[in-house]
């Protein structure tokens, strides 16, 4: 039994909340920047997936392949 709707604890602190962060937006924040790092950085990770998955320069917010992992789909949604 919950005493406090979810969405009023995800209020800023001056509005009557707790301040915390709704997980869903930081998980999209964080998978839009892991996506920003997969397309800007010459690390051998990153260069891994473009090859694997960006081989014809294709562009990211294209419908993710069939054969993609379910981690490329989500990088892809961020």
């Amino acid at each position: 039994m919950s005493l406090v709707a979810w969405e009023d604890v995800c209020q800023p602190k001056g509005d009557g909340g707790l301040g915390l962060r709704r997980m869903r937006d930081v998980n999209n924040a964080l998978l839009a920047k892991l996506g920003w790092r997969v397309l800007h950085e010459s690390a051998p990770w990153a260069s891994a997936l473009r090859r694997n998955y960006l081989p014809d320069r294709r562009k990211v917010w294209d419908p993710c392949p069939t054969n993609s992992s379910y981690t490329w789909c989500s990088i892809t949604k961020g």
